[in-house]
Protein backbone atom coordinates (compact mmCIF):
# COMPACT_ATOMS: atom_id res chain seq x y z
CA UNK A 1 0.00 0.00 0.00
CA UNK A 2 3.14 2.18 0.81
CA UNK A 3 4.33 1.68 -2.70
CA UNK A 4 0.64 2.64 -4.32
CA UNK A 5 0.32 6.26 -2.31
CA UNK A 6 4.12 7.49 -2.99
CA UNK A 7 3.13 5.94 -6.70
CA UNK A 8 0.26 8.67 -6.67
CA UNK A 9 2.05 11.16 -5.34
CA UNK A 10 5.02 11.07 -7.88
CA UNK A 11 2.41 10.82 -10.50
CA UNK A 12 0.74 14.54 -9.16
CA UNK A 13 4.11 16.22 -9.02
CA UNK A 14 4.65 15.29 -12.34
CA UNK A 15 1.40 16.24 -13.44
CA UNK A 16 1.80 19.59 -11.24
CA UNK A 17 5.30 19.98 -13.23
CA UNK A 18 4.43 19.67 -16.61
CA UNK A 19 1.25 21.89 -16.20
CA UNK A 20 3.78 24.84 -14.82
CA UNK A 21 6.18 23.89 -18.21
CA UNK A 22 3.17 24.27 -20.52
CA UNK A 23 2.31 27.63 -18.28
CA UNK A 24 5.42 28.97 -18.78
CA UNK A 25 5.89 27.81 -22.55
CA UNK A 26 2.73 30.19 -23.25
CA UNK A 27 3.56 33.19 -21.53
CA UNK A 28 7.09 33.28 -23.30
CA UNK A 29 4.98 32.31 -26.18
CA UNK A 30 2.91 35.23 -25.54
CA UNK A 31 6.15 37.81 -24.79
CA UNK A 32 7.83 37.02 -27.73
CA UNK A 33 4.72 37.56 -29.93
CA UNK A 34 4.18 40.62 -28.14
CA UNK A 35 7.66 41.73 -28.73
CA UNK A 36 7.53 41.00 -32.71
CA UNK A 37 4.27 42.72 -33.08
CA UNK A 38 5.82 45.89 -31.51
CA UNK A 39 9.07 45.33 -33.67
CA UNK A 40 6.96 45.97 -36.87
CA UNK A 41 5.13 49.02 -35.60
CA UNK A 42 9.00 50.63 -36.35
CA UNK A 43 8.70 52.56 -39.13
CA UNK A 44 11.18 54.17 -41.73
CA UNK A 45 10.51 57.99 -41.80
CA UNK A 46 12.69 60.18 -44.39
CA UNK A 47 13.09 64.29 -44.06
CA UNK A 48 15.47 66.68 -45.54
CA UNK A 49 16.54 69.76 -43.53
CA UNK A 50 16.33 72.05 -46.07
CA UNK A 51 14.00 75.02 -45.14
CA UNK A 52 13.13 75.00 -48.84
CA UNK A 53 12.40 71.54 -48.86
CA UNK A 54 14.76 71.21 -51.78
CA UNK A 55 16.45 67.84 -52.32
CA UNK A 56 20.11 67.54 -53.99
CA UNK A 57 21.02 70.51 -54.05
CA UNK A 58 23.70 71.36 -56.58
CA UNK A 59 26.41 73.98 -56.11
CA UNK A 60 26.23 77.15 -55.73
CA UNK A 61 22.73 76.07 -54.23
CA UNK A 62 19.14 77.73 -54.74
CA UNK A 63 19.73 80.12 -51.60
CA UNK A 64 22.54 81.80 -49.45
CA UNK A 65 22.56 78.70 -47.30
CA UNK A 66 24.83 76.66 -49.07
CA UNK A 67 26.83 73.98 -47.08
CA UNK A 68 28.90 71.25 -48.54
CA UNK A 69 30.77 69.57 -45.48
CA UNK A 70 31.50 66.50 -47.38
CA UNK A 71 32.52 67.67 -50.22
CA UNK A 72 30.06 65.76 -52.55
CA UNK A 73 29.46 69.14 -54.28
CA UNK A 74 25.54 68.66 -53.04
CA UNK A 75 24.23 70.75 -49.78
CA UNK A 76 24.20 68.77 -46.70
CA UNK A 77 20.51 70.71 -46.29
CA UNK A 78 18.90 69.15 -48.76
CA UNK A 79 20.47 64.98 -48.42
CA UNK A 80 17.42 62.78 -47.10
CA UNK A 81 17.62 61.95 -43.70
CA UNK A 82 16.20 58.60 -42.92
CA UNK A 83 15.17 57.61 -39.31
CA UNK A 84 13.62 55.16 -37.86
CA UNK A 85 11.10 54.91 -34.69
CA UNK A 86 8.03 53.58 -32.82
CA UNK A 87 4.33 54.51 -34.47
CA UNK A 88 2.78 56.24 -32.34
Amino acid sequence: MDRYCHKKYIQKREKGLKRIIFIFFILVSIFTLGCSAEATNEVEDTQVNCPFGNIDCEYPGDCGRYLDTDNNELCDHSKIVQTYGKKL
